[in-house]
């Protein structure tokens, strides 16, 4: 009989321990710009309680509208003696103007003293305690005018190759480092004159560009212009131009031939050297080279990236292209033998 007044009195003393719990929400700065950073700090403490009287909290993770929020830094230690604290540290950065509110956040926390955890029906001691926050605030103001932008950023771009073959590709890529409101490049686009430029797959802050053409071209500087928080001004950042240099076939050589079969005809046969010099130079022509490269391609996606650049010399070869893209193996063999016809008849009429 003893021992079960004992347990009565221990039951009945458990409300009566004192355990002191807290647990708030802080803002390092409650009226930042536009897509400027504000530190979001959760404390919570614990006092006369032990660490290992814990046995579980639950912090609710911070999902508020137009902001995103991410956990950058967490950590637990002891304060005191008495004393264990829990702080969360959460970048926030705001998507809209004006007043955006953070709602409460929650905390669920059990702990059983240390003096019931090895009894067999423990749970019974268990103590559960729920906390939350109290609402905040943001007052977002408004971007200076004329910039959209904020944050701070690195811009890098970079080409594969700077020389190729004429109706080679290049790739061009495009990447965004740094952080602020801006959650894309999908806003820009590249517009170079009598190349065509496909866009690849990108992600968000990484994008590229194939492009061909069959001359000479300059990938022009790419400029991004925003609002540092920090500087408190308005920068602009750019890349370097890209110069692309399509080779030609012996040029060098090319002329020697051409001053040796001039000698020939001045020697006297001028009618059979003159047949030949035509058929020799023509045969020697970077023109006529990319068709006999065209004859050899037996890629469908190789050739297409090949004539593309000659889309809009003709509407028949125009036609013929587009027919191309969906070709199978059956119909691509005449619709080549077409397209090559139709970029011969062009290069001919350039001369």
């Amino acid at each position: 009989m003893p021992m079960f007044l004992i347990r009565v009195f221990m039951v009945c003393m458990l409300p009566l321990s004192i355990h002191a719990y807290t647990f708030h929400a802080s803002l390092d700065n409650s009226k930042p710009m536009l897509g400027e950073e504000v530190n979001l700090t959760l404390t919570f403490s614990y006092e006369s309680v032990q660490k290992e009287e814990i046995e579980e909290y639950e912090i609710e993770e911070p999902k508020f509208e137009n902001i995103q929020a991410t956990l950058i830094n967490e950590e637990e230690y002891q304060e005191s003696n008495t004393t264990w604290k829990v702080k969360q540290v959460y970048s926030l950065i705001p998507k809209q103007t004006g007043k955006l509110l953070l709602s409460p956040l929650n905390l669920h926390v059990e702990s059983i003293a240390t003096a019931y955890q090895e009894v067999y029906n423990r749970n019974t001691y268990l103590e559960k305690v729920d906390l939350q926050t109290k609402e905040l605030e943001l007052n977002v103001q408004a971007l200076p005018q004329g910039v959209k932008i904020s944050g701070e950023y690195k811009l890098i771009a970079n080409v594969n190759k700077k020389e190729v073959d004429e109706g080679q590709p290049i790739t061009f890529t495009l990447a965004l480092e740094g952080k602020g409101n801006l959650e894309s490049l999908d806003f820009f686009t590249l517009n170079i004159p009598h190349t065509t430029i496909y866009t690849n797959a990108s992600t968000a802050l990484n994008k590229s560009f194939t492009i061909v053409s069959d001359r000479n071209y300059t990938i022009p500087a790419v400029m991004l212009k925003y609002y540092n928080p920090k500087s408190r001004s308005i920068e602009l950042i750019d890349t370097s131009t890209f110069s692309i240099v399509l080779k030609s076939d012996s040029p060098i050589e090319t002329k020697r031939n051409f001053h040796s079969f001039y000698w020939l005809l001045i020697v006297g046969c001028i009618l059979l050297c003159s047949y030949w010099l035509y058929h020799k130079l023509s045969s020697m022509n970077p023109k006529n080279s990319f068709i006999r490269k065209l004859k050899k391609t037996k890629s469908r996606e190789e050739f297409l990236r090949k004539v593309v650049p000659y889309m809009e010399k003709s509407k028949n070869l125009k036609r013929l292209i587009f027919k191309l893209e969906s070709s199978n193996k059956e119909t691509f063999k005449s619709l080549k033998k077409e397209i090559i016809n139709e970029i011969h008849l062009h290069l001919k009429e350039k001369k």
